[in-house]
């Protein structure tokens, strides 16, 4: 079997919202809806389908057309019946969904009344988020980027606990400011000078006596020579005595300036070894920064490296700091891009999703000039959608393939006059 691709043939809308009975039969590449505001072209080409495949009670990350089941019933009964056909003429597959719907539940029934199907086909068959470009861009980015599978939590998780680390570690940094270096200076030891102050004086004191001493042996000696007899034994016992050198005075002054100053130097020292600390304190923190960088700079290239491995078709697509999804920079609403151009973008994102569903639903198609209308309706027929259109007005331009509402039935034209057609 080839790759499914269905398609809506038929539609049958019973007590749903303002249709009471309505049946119409789709084109296989476009059908246009037209009608007034309020005509019943949206229920007809986008929440009708929706309804009847997956219910109302659908969950709001899928699609904006949520509410309560009362809503969606009309006024003649308390259920609505829905119905849809849907063919895959490659494949000769054909398909009937019906939905009683009431306003305790939905009771949906699959019958393939041709063909045979995978058993996990109904998993990924219909998302209404890309059912229509508008209510795809009425998601938010995050939710849009988990649609297409792109879900970046576990990267953020890490990255803001890494900013948060970051934040700390930073402020730390901050707090030692521009550490201005401190001249190295050796410590002076007060009780040391002390003691060499003490030694010096001893010494200077000891010499002055050696001195004297020395002095007065010169004396005895020359009183003693004037008598040579007399004290001959005496001169040689003089003459005999040895005494220590004579050494040069210690500079008591300069360890006197030496104390004055050893609490200046001290402080100095103090001064520097501070200096140290927070030097070597700022250069760790320094380099814990730069590994919390690299280590939020991995997670980024991580992150980067997960999206790109979706393959979309789209150069620029990627997910924000929030995880939303964007393109070339901007979310993927307007006015950032225009009508048209949202229209190709989630046509384009829906397609890489390989679906197995190929009908695209345009509402307020008329807004969009004739060259964008012709090239959207190119484009989505060249990738095999079949296109369903809404468009206001009064009058259908291609009645071969329109489909005229009015008062939510189908009419031949706007004519007063003329029977409208149930």
């Amino acid at each position: 079997m080839n790759k499914i691709e269905l398609k809506i043939k038929s539609l049958k809308l019973e007590n749903f919202g303002k249709f009471d009975h309505f049946e119409c039969v789709f084109g296989k590449e476009v059908t246009r809806l037209v009608g007034i505001n309020g005509s019943g072209k949206t229920t007809v080409g986008l929440t009708g389908v929706w309804a009847t495949i997956k219910g109302i009670a659908e969950r709001a990350s899928t699609g904006q057309l949520v509410g309560e089941r009362f809503r969606f019933i009309g006024r003649n009964r308390a259920t609505s019946d829905l119905e849809i056909n849907l063919v895959d003429e490659k494949n000769g597959l054909e398909i009937v969904i019906k939905n009683h719907l009431s306003k305790q539940s939905n009771q949906i029934e699959f019958d393939c009344i041709k063909g045979a199907l995978p058993d996990d086909w109904v998993h990924d068959f219909l998302n209404i988020a890309f059912l229509s470009a508008k209510n795809f861009t009425q998601l938010s980015g995050k939710e849009q980027a988990l649609l297409l599978g792109i879900d970046v939590d576990k990267f953020d998780v890490k990255l803001a606990e890494l900013k948060q680390d970051f934040t700390i570690i930073n402020s730390a940094l901050r707090g030692y400011g521009d550490l201005v270096e401190v001249e190295k200076v050796e410590s002076v030891s007060v009780i040391d000078l002390m003691q060499e102050k003490e030694i010096a004086e001893e010494f200077n004191l000891q010499q002055g006596k050696t001195r004297a001493e020395k002095e007065q042996n010169v004396i005895a000696i020359k009183n003693i020579e004037s008598d040579i007899s007399l004290l001959q034994d005496k001169l040689k016992e003089c003459k005999s005595k040895k005494f220590a050198p004579i050494e040069e005075l210690k500079d008591i002054e300069e360890i006197r300036e030496k104390l004055k100053n050893a609490a200046d130097i001290n402080r100095q020292v103090l001064d520097y070894e501070n200096y140290c600390i927070k030097h070597k304190e700022k250069v760790g923190k320094e380099i814990e920064a730069k590994k919390n960088k690299d280590k939020q700079s991995k997670i980024i290239n991580e992150r980067i490296d997960f999206i790109k491995s979706f393959k979309f078709g789209f150069k620029g697509l990627g997910v924000d700091d929030k995880g939303g999804l964007i393109l070339n920079e901007k979310p993927i609403k307007e006015p950032y891009f225009s009508k048209g151009e949202l229209e190709l973008i989630v046509a384009k994102l829906y397609t890489s999703l390989n679906p197995i569903f190929k009908t695209r639903f345009i509402d307020d198609f008329e807004l969009l000039d004739e060259d964008n209308q012709k090239k959207i309706l190119d484009t989505l027929l060249k990738k095999g959608f079949q296109v369903i259109t809404a468009e206001v007005g009064k009058v259908a331009k291609d009645k071969k393939n329109s489909i005229l509402l009015r008062e939510c039935k189908a009419v031949d034209d706007y004519d007063d006059n003329k029977e409208e057609l149930l």
